[in-house]
C-alpha cells in the first residue's frame, strides 16, 4: 500500500488541491482584524469559518464532565468568536453582501437562547458554575423602574415634534378657516375707524379742492411760506459766475506755474486790493 507521502504526490491529489484553491482561494489564516479582507467571497468563507467554530464548541460545552476551568474557557472563546462574527458580518455589508445582522441568534442544544448580562453570555454547563447561577436569577427590571434618557428619547420620531402635522389636510383646512375669519374682523373693524375717523374730522375736513387738498391744509401751507425767513444769505447768479471764474483761474495758474510764483501772484494782487481800497477811501 503506497505511503501517505506518495499519495499526496500522486497526480490526482495535487489536481484536486489545486481545484480547491481556486475555488476558495488559498489556505491561509484568518485575518484579526475584518476591514484587511477586500473580497466579499473570503468575508463570506470566514464568516462561516466561524459558525463551524461556534458550534462545535457549543456542543462541546455541553459536557459536565470537562471542568470549570475548561467550561470558563470554551464560553470565553464562544463569546468571543461570536463578537468576531459580528465584524464580519459588518464587514460584509460594506463589501455589498447581504445583512446576516437579521439572522437567528446562537442557540444551546435544548434550543435557549444564551443568557447573560452586560452582552456577555453563558451556554451550556457555564449557567450551572458557581456565581452563575445567582446572576442568572436575578429578577428582570420592572417596568416602573427608573428609564435611562436613551430608554426616554428611543421611540421619539418627527411626529412627536409634530413635523408631519399637515400632510392629512385637516390642518390646511383648519388654517384656510381660521385665515378667511381673521382677515373679515379685521376688514369690519378697520372699516369702524375710518367710520368714526370721518364723524370726528367733521364736513368741513372733508371737503376737499379738485385736486384733493382740503382748504384748511392749503391756508396752513401758504401761511408756513409767507413766514419762511432765509438765515444764510443766498448768492445770486453773477457772484456765483464770479467764483466759478476765480476757481477756474486758480486752477490753470496752479497748472502752468510753478508754487513759488502763483505764492507772488497771489500775494501781489492782495497788496493791489488793499491799495485801491485806500485810495478810494
Amino acid at each position: 500500500m503506497a505511503r501517505n507521502e506518495e499519495k499526496a504526490n500522486s497526480m490526482l491529489n495535487r489536481w484536486v488541491m489545486m481545484k480547491q484553491e481556486e475555488r476558495v482561494g488559498s489556505l491561509r489564516k484568518r485575518p484579526a482584524i475584518a476591514s484587511e479582507c477586500a473580497k466579499l467571497s473570503e468575508a463570506e468563507r470566514w464568516r462561516h469559518q466561524l459558525l463551524r467554530e461556534i458550534s462545535q464548541k457549543v456542543g462541546e460545552i455541553q459536557n459536565p464532565a470537562l471542568g470549570e476551568h475548561r467550561i470558563r474557557d470554551l464560553n470565553d472563546d464562544i463569546n468571543r468568536l461570536i463578537r468576531e462574527k459580528y465584524h464580519w458580518e459588518r464587514r460584509i455589508v460594506d463589501l455589498g453582501g447581504a445583512n446576516y445582522s437579521r439572522a437567528p441568534r446562537v442557540l444551546d442544544k435544548e434550543g435557549n437562547e444564551a443568557l447573560g448580562p452586560s452582552g456577555y453570555k453563558y451556554f451550556g454547563e457555564a449557567r450551572n458554575l458557581a456565581g452563575v447561577k445567582e446572576l442568572l436569577a436575578q429578577p428582570e427590571p420592572s417596568a416602573d423602574a427608573k428609564k435611562t434618557k436613551r430608554d426616554v428619547t428611543r421611540l421619539i420620531n418627527a411626529d412627536y415634534y409634530g413635523f408631519r402635522d399637515d400632510e392629512d389636510g385637516v390642518l390646511e383646512k383648519l388654517e384656510a378657516a381660521a385665515e378667511e375669519r381673521l382677515r373679515e374682523e379685521q376688514i369690519a373693524s378697520w372699516r369702524a375707524a375710518m367710520e368714526d375717523k370721518k364723524k370726528l374730522m367733521g364736513e368741513k375736513a372733508m371737503d376737499l379742492d379738485d385736486d384733493g387738498v382740503g382748504q384748511d391744509m392749503r391756508e396752513v401751507v401758504e401761511q408756513m411760506e409767507q413766514e419762511f425767513t432765509a438765515h444764510v444769505p443766498i448768492p445770486d447768479k453773477a457772484e456765483v459766475e464770479a467764483a466759478l471764474l476765480e476757481q477756474r483761474k486758480k486752477e490753470l495758474l496752479s497748472k502752468y506755474l510753478s508754487d513759488e510764483l502763483v505764492t507772488e501772484l497771489q500775494s501781489a494782487e492782495q497788496q493791489v486790493k488793499v491799495v485801491t481800497g485806500h485810495v478810494v477811501h
